[in-house]
């Protein structure tokens, strides 16, 4: 990853989804909790920021912290951070009965018709920063793709609660999500992978899949920070 002459390494909020008390998430078809998750691959993100120089992370929880979205939103405003990246894991298409444990891989999966990441990003409120918004998010995505991760395209097994962008993997929230509308800054959700996919949920926990996913949010962020994202 590579930043133009000049740079000046920003402030990148990174928040390991989930993780409010009562919240944990989804569990994956390997039965690993998606607060457990999103914190692995937050802190691996941050590590891998720090090592290039390029940026300055600051994470939104560490251990076995359980701070509120609010509270992390506050956190971000203090810590002085431009972008704010919420990482998820997502569970599409899973028909399992309610009875069966997640170690149960006879459970019929829908999965294989939507893996892939999403980038979501909220479109409504103030044009400028709705703008900003969604030239991070499709930035994200492009340089995401580039890399080699598939983006979910076709319905993605996504309700009306999402639009596609123009952006193939950018998707657009109808749902208010918190962390999507109430950063002052440009915030979008990374939703990884699909967990209830065991082919995908395993090739999560390689290190080269990490080491990739971290690269390429990284030059994302330089393609949206050299754009005029501020």
């Amino acid at each position: 990853v590579e930043a133009p002459e000049g740079w000046e390494a920003p402030v990148v909020f990174v928040s390991p989804g989930h993780g409010a008390r009562r919240n944990p998430g989804n569990t994956s078809a390997w039965c690993v909790q998606e607060q457990e998750f999103t914190l692995s691959v937050a802190e691996d993100l941050a590590e891998a920021m720090e090592d290039s120089g390029l940026f300055e992370p600051v994470l939104a929880r560490t251990g076995s912290e359980r701070p509120s979205y609010r509270r992390r939103v506050r956190h971000q405003e203090r810590a002085g951070a431009t972008t704010l990246i919420d990482i998820h894991s997502d569970s599409r298409g899973w028909w399992a009965e309610p009875h069966q444990l997640c170690r149960d891989l006879s459970w019929s999966y829908a999965s294989g018709a939507s893996p892939g990441f999403s980038v979501l990003v909220w479109d409504q409120g103030d044009d400028a920063l709705v703008a900003r918004r969604l030239s991070m998010a499709r930035s994200l995505a492009a340089a995401l793709a580039s890399a080699g991760f598939p983006p979910l395209t076709g319905s993605g097994g996504y309700s009306e609660d999402y639009e596609a962008d123009v952006t193939p993997g950018v998707w657009r929230a109808r749902r208010r999500l918190y962390m999507l509308r109430q950063p002052s800054v440009p915030s979008v959700i990374i939703e990884t992978h699909n967990a209830k996919d065991p082919e995908e949920a395993r090739r999560w926990e390689e290190p080269a899949t990490r080491a990739a996913f971290a690269d390429a949010v990284m030059a994302g962020l330089v393609s949206y920070y050299v754009l005029g994202g501020s």
